[in-house]
Protein backbone atom coordinates (compact mmCIF):
# COMPACT_ATOMS: atom_id res chain seq x y z
CA UNK A 1 0.00 0.00 0.00
CA UNK A 2 1.35 3.43 -0.96
CA UNK A 3 1.92 6.16 1.59
CA UNK A 4 -0.80 8.22 -0.10
CA UNK A 5 -3.29 5.37 0.24
CA UNK A 6 -2.36 4.90 3.90
CA UNK A 7 -2.90 8.61 4.60
CA UNK A 8 -6.24 8.52 2.79
CA UNK A 9 -7.32 5.51 4.83
CA UNK A 10 -6.30 7.22 8.07
CA UNK A 11 -8.20 10.38 7.09
CA UNK A 12 -11.36 8.40 6.31
CA UNK A 13 -11.11 6.46 9.58
CA UNK A 14 -10.61 9.68 11.54
CA UNK A 15 -13.60 11.30 9.84
CA UNK A 16 -15.85 8.33 10.64
CA UNK A 17 -14.67 8.33 14.25
CA UNK A 18 -15.33 12.06 14.54
CA UNK A 19 -18.83 11.65 13.14
CA UNK A 20 -19.54 8.84 15.59
CA UNK A 21 -18.33 10.87 18.56
CA UNK A 22 -20.37 13.90 17.52
CA UNK A 23 -23.51 11.78 17.09
CA UNK A 24 -23.05 10.13 20.48
CA UNK A 25 -22.44 13.54 22.07
CA UNK A 26 -25.66 14.85 20.54
CA UNK A 27 -27.51 11.76 21.78
CA UNK A 28 -26.27 12.16 25.36
CA UNK A 29 -26.65 15.97 25.36
CA UNK A 30 -30.24 16.07 24.17
CA UNK A 31 -31.56 12.80 25.58
CA UNK A 32 -34.48 13.80 27.82
CA UNK A 33 -35.53 12.50 31.18
CA UNK A 34 -38.32 10.32 29.86
CA UNK A 35 -40.90 10.21 32.64
CA UNK A 36 -44.33 10.31 30.99
CA UNK A 37 -43.01 11.59 27.66
CA UNK A 38 -44.67 9.91 24.68
CA UNK A 39 -44.25 10.17 20.93
CA UNK A 40 -47.51 10.41 18.97
CA UNK A 41 -48.83 7.41 17.06
CA UNK A 42 -49.09 8.71 13.49
CA UNK A 43 -50.10 5.57 11.61
CA UNK A 44 -49.50 1.87 11.09
CA UNK A 45 -47.12 0.23 8.62
CA UNK A 46 -48.99 -2.27 6.47
CA UNK A 47 -47.80 -5.84 6.24
CA UNK A 48 -45.35 -6.41 3.40
CA UNK A 49 -43.26 -9.20 1.96
CA UNK A 50 -40.20 -8.23 -0.07
CA UNK A 51 -36.71 -9.57 -0.77
CA UNK A 52 -33.64 -8.68 1.27
CA UNK A 53 -30.17 -8.20 -0.22
CA UNK A 54 -29.32 -11.76 0.90
CA UNK A 55 -32.03 -12.92 -1.54
CA UNK A 56 -34.28 -14.13 1.29
CA UNK A 57 -37.93 -13.15 1.88
CA UNK A 58 -38.39 -10.35 4.38
CA UNK A 59 -41.67 -9.41 6.08
CA UNK A 60 -42.78 -6.67 8.41
CA UNK A 61 -43.16 -9.38 11.06
CA UNK A 62 -39.38 -9.89 10.91
CA UNK A 63 -39.10 -6.48 12.58
CA UNK A 64 -41.59 -7.06 15.38
CA UNK A 65 -40.14 -6.30 18.79
CA UNK A 66 -37.61 -3.88 17.31
CA UNK A 67 -37.61 -0.13 16.85
CA UNK A 68 -36.71 0.63 13.24
CA UNK A 69 -35.90 3.50 10.92
CA UNK A 70 -36.89 3.39 7.24
CA UNK A 71 -35.99 5.33 4.15
CA UNK A 72 -36.71 5.03 0.42
CA UNK A 73 -33.74 5.21 -1.95
CA UNK A 74 -32.31 3.72 -5.14
CA UNK A 75 -28.74 2.91 -6.02
CA UNK A 76 -28.62 4.88 -9.30
CA UNK A 77 -29.83 8.02 -7.56
CA UNK A 78 -27.71 11.07 -8.35
CA UNK A 79 -29.63 13.27 -5.93
CA UNK A 80 -30.25 12.85 -2.19
CA UNK A 81 -29.78 9.09 -1.84
CA UNK A 82 -26.01 9.09 -1.19
CA UNK A 83 -26.56 11.64 1.57
CA UNK A 84 -29.45 9.62 3.01
CA UNK A 85 -27.38 6.45 3.03
CA UNK A 86 -24.46 8.30 4.61
CA UNK A 87 -26.77 9.48 7.38
CA UNK A 88 -28.03 5.92 7.83
CA UNK A 89 -24.43 4.77 8.10
CA UNK A 90 -23.80 7.36 10.81
CA UNK A 91 -26.92 6.21 12.64
CA UNK A 92 -25.75 2.60 12.38
CA UNK A 93 -22.49 3.59 14.08
CA UNK A 94 -24.36 5.47 16.80
CA UNK A 95 -26.70 2.59 17.70
CA UNK A 96 -23.83 0.11 17.74
CA UNK A 97 -25.04 -3.47 18.02
CA UNK A 98 -28.33 -2.91 19.83
CA UNK A 99 -30.44 -5.96 19.04
CA UNK A 100 -33.74 -4.11 19.39
CA UNK A 101 -33.00 -1.43 16.76
CA UNK A 102 -32.92 -1.91 12.97
CA UNK A 103 -32.49 0.21 9.85
CA UNK A 104 -34.41 -0.53 6.65
CA UNK A 105 -33.78 0.93 3.18
CA UNK A 106 -36.44 0.24 0.54
CA UNK A 107 -35.43 0.48 -3.13
CA UNK A 108 -37.87 2.38 -5.34
CA UNK A 109 -36.02 1.17 -8.45
CA UNK A 110 -36.46 -2.58 -7.92
CA UNK A 111 -36.14 -3.53 -11.59
CA UNK A 112 -32.50 -2.42 -11.44
CA UNK A 113 -31.85 -2.87 -7.72
CA UNK A 114 -31.64 -6.64 -7.53
CA UNK A 115 -30.40 -8.30 -4.33
CA UNK A 116 -26.94 -8.49 -5.89
CA UNK A 117 -26.90 -4.76 -6.70
CA UNK A 118 -28.18 -3.89 -3.23
CA UNK A 119 -25.57 -6.13 -1.65
CA UNK A 120 -22.77 -4.21 -3.36
CA UNK A 121 -24.37 -0.90 -2.44
CA UNK A 122 -24.66 -2.02 1.18
CA UNK A 123 -20.96 -2.88 1.23
CA UNK A 124 -20.11 0.67 0.13
CA UNK A 125 -21.80 1.99 3.27
CA UNK A 126 -20.51 -0.79 5.52
CA UNK A 127 -24.03 -1.93 6.33
CA UNK A 128 -24.05 -4.73 8.88
CA UNK A 129 -26.26 -7.73 8.25
CA UNK A 130 -28.97 -8.11 10.83
CA UNK A 131 -28.87 -4.38 11.60
CA UNK A 132 -29.34 -2.53 8.30
CA UNK A 133 -31.59 -4.23 5.75
CA UNK A 134 -31.96 -3.42 2.05
CA UNK A 135 -35.23 -4.48 0.45
CA UNK A 136 -36.38 -4.89 -3.14
CA UNK A 137 -39.28 -6.66 -4.81
CA UNK A 138 -42.48 -5.83 -6.66
CA UNK A 139 -42.46 -2.18 -7.74
CA UNK A 140 -46.16 -1.57 -7.18
CA UNK A 141 -46.03 -3.05 -3.69
CA UNK A 142 -43.09 -0.84 -2.73
CA UNK A 143 -44.72 2.29 -4.17
CA UNK A 144 -47.96 1.49 -2.35
CA UNK A 145 -46.08 0.94 0.90
CA UNK A 146 -44.29 4.27 0.49
CA UNK A 147 -47.31 6.34 -0.51
CA UNK A 148 -50.15 4.77 1.45
CA UNK A 149 -48.34 2.96 4.24
CA UNK A 150 -45.62 5.41 5.21
CA UNK A 151 -46.91 8.58 3.52
CA UNK A 152 -43.65 9.15 1.61
CA UNK A 153 -43.93 10.73 -1.83
CA UNK A 154 -42.49 8.67 -4.69
CA UNK A 155 -42.81 9.10 -8.47
CA UNK A 156 -41.56 6.75 -11.12
CA UNK A 157 -39.31 7.85 -13.94
CA UNK A 158 -40.78 9.26 -17.15
CA UNK A 159 -39.29 10.08 -20.54
CA UNK A 160 -38.44 13.56 -19.31
CA UNK A 161 -37.93 13.12 -15.55
CA UNK A 162 -36.06 10.74 -13.26
CA UNK A 163 -37.43 8.93 -10.21
CA UNK A 164 -38.25 11.34 -7.41
CA UNK A 165 -38.95 10.62 -3.75
CA UNK A 166 -39.24 12.13 -0.29
CA UNK A 167 -36.18 12.54 1.88
CA UNK A 168 -37.64 11.80 5.31
CA UNK A 169 -36.57 9.03 7.63
CA UNK A 170 -39.53 7.22 9.20
CA UNK A 171 -39.37 6.02 12.81
CA UNK A 172 -41.42 2.89 13.59
CA UNK A 173 -41.97 1.33 16.99
CA UNK A 174 -41.88 -2.29 18.14
CA UNK A 175 -45.53 -2.78 17.16
CA UNK A 176 -45.14 -1.46 13.61
CA UNK A 177 -46.63 1.96 14.38
CA UNK A 178 -45.21 5.13 12.80
CA UNK A 179 -43.99 7.50 15.51
CA UNK A 180 -42.04 10.19 13.70
CA UNK A 181 -40.73 11.72 10.46
CA UNK A 182 -37.28 13.34 10.16
CA UNK A 183 -36.26 15.54 7.25
CA UNK A 184 -32.60 14.99 6.36
CA UNK A 185 -32.32 18.68 5.51
CA UNK A 186 -33.35 19.89 8.97
CA UNK A 187 -30.83 20.89 11.62
CA UNK A 188 -29.74 18.18 14.06
CA UNK A 189 -32.27 15.69 12.74
CA UNK A 190 -29.97 12.77 13.59
CA UNK A 191 -29.68 13.91 17.17
CA UNK A 192 -33.45 14.21 17.50
CA UNK A 193 -33.94 10.82 15.85
CA UNK A 194 -31.43 9.21 18.19
CA UNK A 195 -33.29 10.63 21.20
CA UNK A 196 -36.64 9.36 19.91
CA UNK A 197 -35.19 5.91 19.24
CA UNK A 198 -34.11 5.85 22.87
CA UNK A 199 -37.63 6.81 24.01
CA UNK A 200 -39.24 4.02 21.96
CA UNK A 201 -36.74 1.44 23.18
CA UNK A 202 -37.95 2.07 26.71
CA UNK A 203 -41.63 1.69 25.84
CA UNK A 204 -43.29 -1.61 26.59
CA UNK A 205 -43.78 -3.81 23.53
Amino acid sequence: MSKKSQLTGIAIAFSLFAVLMITLLIWSRYRPVHGNEKLPVIGMVDDFELIERNNQPFKRSDLEGRVWVADFIFTRCGGPCPMMSSHMSQLQQAIGRLKDVALVSFSIDPDYDTPEVLSKYAEEYRAREGIWYFLTGDREKIFDLARNGMKISVKGATETAPITHGTHFVLVDKLGRIRGYYDINSDNFLGKLAVDISILREEGA
